[in-house]
């Protein structure tokens, strides 16, 4: 079975823009409420949905010139050269106290109360910045306007990379990429792990080695990340 990683989701014919987004790629439990009350919670989780995509289009909003995403990364030293562009984006670490007091809270409310609250989750951005490489996981807000052909005409292997591909399509442009703090991650669902593109060889190529492949054709075919 195949699995999208990525699809496009039109918001207004005003607003002019789309949000690309990915399944999340950490294993996870099912939640207790989707068995207790699956209407609830599908409905609870479209609100957090709607949360998250208004908190990212509101910084597309304010940056109408560049792309908003939940989450992404910077290019390896070892691979091409970083954005010069500043601030950087400042990852969350993984201990997080705050979080972790959250998580224990719903913890006692879920097997004492009963309470079907969604678990609270992680936001991955503790400081707001740039990055070179935008990723799917919980959404990424562009214009229609940000690509033009030669970003569909994709060669093999490198296809499979949509996260490098786009960014660099980006790059191209002079777009950069804004990851916003203090936006909640999505949650995981029972089919999280099903055909996952992460894990995936396809062509040949494992996933390391075709943003390798990637990194390598936008520098030598657009002289960009050099």
């Amino acid at each position: 079975m195949t699995v999208f990683c990525h699809q496009s989701l039109p918001v207004s014919k005003s607003s002019g823009l789309m949000m690309i987004w990915g399944r999340r790629r950490r294993s996870s439990s099912p939640r207790r409420n989707f068995a207790i009350n699956p209407r609830k919670s599908c409905f609870a989780t479209m609100i957090r949905f709607s949360r998250r995509s208004e908190d990212l289009f509101s910084a597309q909003f304010s940056r109408p010139g560049e792309c908003v995403a939940l989450i992404g990364k910077d290019i390896p030293a070892s691979d091409g050269k970083p954005s010069p562009l500043r601030p950087r984006a400042v990852r969350r670490g993984k201990t997080d106290i705050a979080l972790r007091a959250k998580r224990l809270k719903h913890k006692f409310s879920s097997i004492v109360l009963r309470s079907e609250a969604q678990r609270p989750m992680r936001c991955p951005v503790a400081k707001g910045g740039y990055v070179d490489i935008l990723q799917g996981l919980g959404g990424a807000v562009i214009r229609p306007e940000f690509f033009d052909d030669i970003a569909y005409t994709i060669p093999e292997v490198i296809w499979a990379v949509d996260d490098v591909w786009l960014s660099g399509m980006l790059a191209l442009k002079n777009i950069s990429i804004w990851l916003p703090a203090g936006v909640e991650e999505p949650e995981t669902t029972e089919a999280h792990d099903i055909s996952s593109l992460y894990k995936a060889t396809i062509e040949g190529a494992g996933r390391t080695e075709a943003n390798r492949r990637c990194i390598e054709y936008m520098q030598n075919t657009f002289g960009i990340w050099r």
